[in-house]
């Protein structure tokens, strides 16, 4: 991997911060900028990679586009903020498939004993 190319400045503060052992994560940060400057994924091989980078990494893939489609740079401090509210939602998310898992589990085993099962 040439990080010569990178070409984003998100990339550069995300490396900033990045300890060499994590550094696939900034492959794949730069597999996302050089498909987003090449006008997209070329096959669907490629594709298939890209959306699993850009949802394993959104909030830095939307900053990527962002910046190199629209000149909007995140800064390192913004991009923090997104993080902790996308971490946040995604926190939130779970929470509420849990209950709801509970509830429905709880359905199911009121269910069971009404049809006779073993508790």
């Amino acid at each position: 991997m040439s990080w010569k190319v990178i070409r984003t400045q998100l990339i550069k503060d995300r490396m900033k911060e990045t300890y060499w052992e994590d550094c696939g994560y900034i492959n794949d940060l730069a597999s996302i900028e050089r498909t987003i400057l090449s006008g997209g994924p070329k096959s669907s091989i490629a594709a298939q990679m890209h959306h699993s980078r850009k949802s394993k990494y959104p909030i830095e893939a939307e900053c990527i586009a962002k910046e190199i489609k629209d000149g909007i740079y995140v800064s390192p401090k913004e991009f923090q903020e997104l993080e902790d509210k996308w971490k946040r939602e995604e926190r939130i998310k779970a929470e509420r498939a849990e209950r709801e898992r509970m509830v429905e589990e709880d359905v199911d085993w009121r269910l069971w004993l009404k049809h006779g099962g073993r508790p």
